[in-house]
């Protein structure tokens, strides 16, 4: 089997991550009690140096990147309003879309 290039095995592992997020949130929703939720928190797409280790290609991504998303405190407004906000609708989709102003 040929080794995988950085750039794929950043993209695997950052998949795999997404991944677990998704199914450990399934498998908490499962476990908790009457009234309790679980979400799992997907905030768009943002500019951090994620693709840095992926060599000239990767620091080319990540310059694009940062002219067409959300920089790191956009994206963490997701999670801040899911973890804040009073109610939020059940749903057996497993992610939240981003928050809304």
């Amino acid at each position: 089997m040929p080794s995988l290039s950085a750039a794929t095995r950043v993209t695997r592992s950052y998949d795999d991550s997404k991944l677990a997020n998704v199914l450990f949130t399934r498998s908490l929703a499962k476990r908790l009690g009457p009234g309790q939720s679980a979400y799992s928190i997907h905030p768009g797409v943002i500019g951090t140096n994620l693709a840095r280790s992926m060599g000239v290609m990767g620091k080319v991504f990540v310059f694009f990147l940062k002219l067409f998303s959300k920089n790191p405190a956009q994206g963490a407004a997701t999670s801040v309003f899911a973890a804040t906000a009073l109610s939020l609708p059940a749903s057996r989709v497993p992610t939240w879309p981003t928050a809304r102003s």
